[in-house]
């Protein structure tokens, strides 16, 4: 049962501000002041917007995103934080997976280092496919701890409703998986009319 809900604020507006205020979980884009009007108590996801992820990618590797994730937070951190990592939607077929896990594995212990927990791969709605799954608990989520990270997912549906294909994806998810794995933090959802 989905117990928690939140904006996906990309600009500081006082509407933005009044809904965090109230919000159980609240993601935050490049900036992590609306992280300020939130409730103590509330999850927090923050993202660094990539416009070019593979080549930032490529160019920094995981450890060179890791930093400048670190730096664009500004030393703002909290016990509820999440840091999305180490892009969004991306490299999430069976064959980019090993890549993925490459940039993550470079970049999860500086994270940790530095105190924050990872929302990791943010699969995009009907993504990855079982076997993409099973790769992942085979490497060992690619050093994400169990007890503190977690898996981001889309879950986004049509006006037709929910369908465990796209907005309930996550159960498909723990069947596939079969086994321990880090906890599932749906990072964006909605109706979606594409």
């Amino acid at each position: 049962m989905v117990q928690k809900l939140g904006p996906h604020c990309t600009r500081p507006t006082p509407g933005g501000k009044a809904w965090a205020g109230r919000a159980n979980v609240v993601k935050a884009l490049d900036n992590p002041e609306m992280f300020a009007y939130a409730p103590d108590s509330a999850i927090r996801i923050y993202r660094l917007v990539l416009p070019y992820q593979d080549q930032t990618a490529a160019d920094l590797g995981g450890a060179g995103l890791a930093d400048i994730i670190i730096a664009s937070l500004g030393g703002y951190n909290h016990r509820n934080l999440y840091v999305e990592f180490p892009c969004n939607e991306w490299k999430q077929t069976i064959t980019e997976i090993p890549y993925h896990l490459q940039i993550l594995g470079e970049g999860v212990p500086i994270l940790h280092a530095a105190g924050y927990r990872i929302c990791a791969f943010n699969f995009s709605t009907g993504s990855p496919e079982p076997e993409v799954w099973q790769y992942l608990k085979a490497h060992n989520w690619g050093g994400l701890d169990l007890n503190k990270d977690a898996i981001g997912l889309h879950e986004y549906f049509s006006k037709n409703g929910f369908s465990q294909w796209h907005g309930l994806r996550h159960r498909l998810a723990h069947q596939w998986i079969n086994g321990p794995h880090p906890p599932f933090i749906i990072t964006e959802t909605g109706i979606d009319n594409v």
